[in-house]
């Protein structure tokens, strides 16, 4: 176990960190020697999690905060006050707890604070680290951590503790071993060391409320598709009646509402529901059932390599929830925003569902957060979401979709999109797809082919569907003329003849000719012209 301090002035830094292997030592609790120089420490969460919901993180670092003032009389107390988007580990005045996707010498967490020149603590910053655990929240622990349980501990260096050598504390420097619970039951130790620095001044101690939940029944099924309706009641010896602020989550859907009693439709799945509320000393009372919600019937669930937006609107996986992409790029599960996901597509392939993230790396649902799975398109290939060779954008399609799955589109202005994305500050007025690669039609006149990262000046033969046919006219038989070098010709406002839409040199007519690989017009003189390539000049 590391541990190490070093001066900022006028502040000093310190971290504690909580190992996953279990250490043993023979002396009592410790402490740092610093404290808060009030009795009410506030608190903020950032709710982003790989692995678990926003409100159930929450919930999850509530419980562990409470443990501190609610099994023992020491005169503090943690309050929540409210979510935050900080990650940082720096001193800002402002207390943050946040998860970070990353590894840290097998660390499970960290605590950092700082203290001023009298000794008093003035801020803290618990961090907890997801990329080499997978933590879990109320049940059904498999080879991972209760973030409760871990948070307990951090929560105790937030306040002044020190690790105890007693095993089986609380402030022990290592967990016992995975799915853990016993961190959140204070021991004697841990109780004597907080009181010893946060002494009593009563022996009369705020009691959590209690909670019930009367409907539905415990294991109850529903049908796909029905309204689940819930009620419960809440009382608290201090404050009397708190049924009306019951806060409701499923450990499928997240937050459901508020209130003694709400309905909901849930997806298909077995739901462990509970019904919380917290007190105004900041105790947590709360009660759990499960309900299963059927799955959807099997010719609901959308064909295997079903890929938003190439090939659907929607994807509707085998438990019944339905996927979508919001005009903001947020991954959508039955219209909430799916473990704060973000991406360009949704793939439904070999019962799963994948994300391509702004990242261009694909992100499988584990059925409560994200896990990467790399660049590579899950199950390769998928017949029929591939735009067919040739595809030319805007000529015959309005959209084009390469083999990895990626959808090219032009934008305001020519910006050449990738999954919406300007892709390497490319610019033109034509996307082809032709012989498994990328080629666009550059402001220079030029065509250029997509590297993977960036844009090579080539030369294109074959054409995205070559060019017009020898004696085109506009607007006689066609509404436009591509030319051999992939230019749109097209009559404009007043007879503008324009190229790739902008005013070719001037010129006026009222026809344009595409004949032995020459573009023509008749002018509002009366006379045929031929484009030169940067010009006109009198036609024979």
């Amino acid at each position: 176990m590391t541990t190490f301090s070093r001066r900022l002035l006028p502040l000093l830094l310190t971290v504690f960190s909580l190992l996953a292997m279990l250490c043993v030592n023979l002396k009592g609790y410790a402490t740092n020697g610093h404290v808060w120089g009030t009795n009410q420490v506030l608190y903020y969460v950032n709710p982003n999690s790989v692995w678990l919901s926003p409100s159930a993180l929450v919930s999850a670092i509530q419980t562990g905060a409470q443990a501190w003032s609610s099994q023992s009389l020491a005169n503090i107390q943690l309050v929540y006050a409210g979510a935050t988007n900080g990650s940082s580990l720096t001193l800002n005045n402002k207390n943050e707890v946040f998860m970070r996707n990353d590894a840290s010498n097998g660390y499970v967490g960290e605590t950092y604070w700082w203290y001023d020149a009298s000794g008093h603590l003035v801020d803290t910053d618990l961090v907890f680290h997801e990329g080499g655990f997978h933590f879990y929240t109320g049940s059904g622990c498999s080879g991972g951590v209760y973030l409760e349980d871990v948070a307990v501990h951090e929560f105790g260096h937030a306040l002044g503790l020190a690790h105890s050598s007693v095993g089986g504390a609380t402030m022990e420097p290592a967990m016992p071993g995975y799915c853990d619970t016993t961190q959140m039951s204070l021991e004697s130790d841990d109780i004597s060391g907080i009181e010893s620095l946060y002494p009593p001044t009563s022996t009369n101690r705020n009691t959590a409320p209690s909670v019930t939940i009367s409907s539905p029944a415990n294991g109850t099924s529903f049908s796909s598709g029905g309204s689940v309706t819930f009620a419960g009641a809440a009382t608290d010896r201090q404050d009397g009646n708190l049924s009306g602020s019951l806060a409701w989550t499923s450990s499928i859907d997240g937050g459901l509402g508020y209130g003694a009693s709400l309905s909901r439709v849930l997806s298909a799945g077995t739901h462990t529901i509970t019904a919380s509320v917290r007190d105004s000393g900041g105790l947590l009372g709360s009660a759990q059932l499960t309900v299963n919600v059927s799955a959807a019937s099997s010719a609901a669930v959308s064909p295997d390599g079903a890929l938003i937006p190439a090939t659907t609107s929607q994807i509707v996986d085998n438990t019944g929830a339905v996927w979508t992409i919001a005009s903001n790029t947020a991954i959508l599960r039955n219209g909430v925003q799916a473990a704060y996901g973000w991406g360009t597509q949704i793939l439904w392939k070999n019962s799963a569902i994948y994300v391509q993230g702004g990242d261009f790396n694909w992100w499988q649902w584990t059925g409560s957060g994200w896990m990467n799975v790399g660049a590579t398109k899950p199950g390769g290939s998928t017949s029929g979401t591939g735009s067919a060779d040739g595809t030319t954008v805007p000529i015959n399609a309005s959209q084009i979709v390469d083999n990895t799955g990626a959808v090219w589109t032009i934008g305001a202005g020519g910006a050449i999109l990738r999954n919406g994305v300007q892709a390497a500050g490319g610019w033109g007025t034509q996307i082809l797809w032709k012989s498994s690669a990328i080629y666009v039609y550059g402001t220079d006149s030029g065509w250029w082919q997509w590297t993977g990262s960036g844009w090579v000046r080539t030369t294109l033969s074959g054409g995205g569907g070559g060019p017009s046919p020898d004696g085109a006219t506009v607007p006689t038989n066609a509404s436009q003329i591509i030319d051999s070098s992939g230019a749109v010709w097209t009559i404009g406002s007043g007879g503008a003849i324009l190229r790739n839409g902008a005013q070719a040199n001037g010129g006026l007519g009222s026809q344009i000719l595409w004949k032995g690989g020459v573009i023509y017009v008749y002018g509002v003189d009366g006379r045929w012209w031929l484009w030169t390539g940067s010009a006109w000049t009198p036609a024979t």
